[in-house]
């Protein structure tokens, strides 16, 4: 059976592991949705695991599939090497490219610091020039302005790759000495009725044009808390929370790094754990066999090996 692990195969699962959709991943590669359900077929029967396991939230990988997803990425990058122009070496040592990466204000702290100093090290001359995203982000990157992106939707265009730098799910901030957290410490888990009486903060951002308002509110509009404040800054919600009554929702990786503060405070709250975050790395079709961009692609992806952030 091994001898039938086709390129073709290979990049149908990591298309199904970037999607979390057989039709999407279907319309991206141009293929019947019967022809991608006997591919799915084919990769358990090679692999011996079931890989992809059908949820209401979509195709949702197993630990397996996680597992071997980067060595998936790195073999049809060799594949599209054996085929590509010749290009000049990249030596991360001698480098001095500059990388325009697009991002929301929470990815610096959360993300970023943890990996620069590796970064750094690695590459001392590289320079990184980080850029708002905004709603013509797509037009950028075809244009070459913006070189990655990190972003939480999904799927992009047909002429755009993306590989996933992990999953979370959301978490409550408010103040260390708001009335949920002395119920928290009673019961553990928050329910949504415990948090719906107070006020929220929320952060409100465009990312695509023709695309709706991401916010930090996650709730339906009929059932979304009342707001009190809105703004355009995910890192502006935490600071606004100390001595209010007033809450903030938040991607667990970055609600974990603000629990660090003194007057803050992380609750969990089992309608915000149900919900998935997941964080993905975009670069266009543009850059994708660039040797400098894909050394840094790869040292990204490194740093995030389990492709799921420790929760508790």
């Amino acid at each position: 059976m091994v001898n039938n692990l086709s390129e073709a195969l290979l990049a149908f699962l990591l298309t199904l592991y970037r999607t979390g959709s057989m039709k999407s991943t279907a319309l991206r590669l141009g293929i019947s949705a019967s022809t991608a359900s006997y591919n799915l077929k084919a990769a358990r029967a090679i692999f011996c695991d079931e890989l992809f396991l059908r949820t209401g939230n979509g195709m949702v990988p197993t630990t397996h599939m996680v597992g071997i997803a980067p060595k998936i990425e790195s073999a049809l990058l060799v594949l599209k090497d054996l085929t590509a122009s010749e290009l000049a070496p990249f030596s991360p040592a001698e480098a001095t490219d500059v990388f325009r990466l697009g991002c929301v204000d929470n990815v610096y702290p959360a993300l970023l610091a943890p990996v620069l100093p590796k970064l750094l090290e690695a590459a001392p001359g590289l320079r990184l020039e980080i850029v708002e995203q905004g709603p013509d982000l797509i037009d950028r990157m075809r244009r070459g302005e913006v070189d990655f992106a990190f972003r939480a939707t999904s799927p992009f265009p047909s002429d755009f790759h993306e590989s996933i730098l992990y999953r979370s799910n959301y978490s409550l901030l408010t103040a260390a000495d708001h009335p949920l957290v002395a119920l928290a410490r009673s019961k553990g888990m928050l329910s949504y009725e415990d948090i719906r009486p107070y006020r929220q903060v929320q952060a409100r951002v465009q990312f695509l044009r023709d695309s709706s308002t991401i916010a930090s509110g996650l709730f339906p509009e009929e059932e979304e808390p009342a707001w009190a404040i809105r703004t355009r800054s995910f890192l502006a919600g935490p600071l606004i929370l100390p001595g209010t009554r007033l809450t903030f929702r938040a991607p667990t990786p970055s609600a974990m790094l603000w629990a660090q503060h003194p007057h803050l405070a992380r609750l969990r709250v089992d309608y915000l754990e149900a919900r998935r975050f997941v964080g993905r790395l975009v670069w266009h079709e543009r850059v994708d066999k660039n040797p400098a961009h894909q050394w840094l692609r790869s040292f990204l992806l490194a740093q995030f090996p389990q492709g799921v952030f420790k929760l508790r």
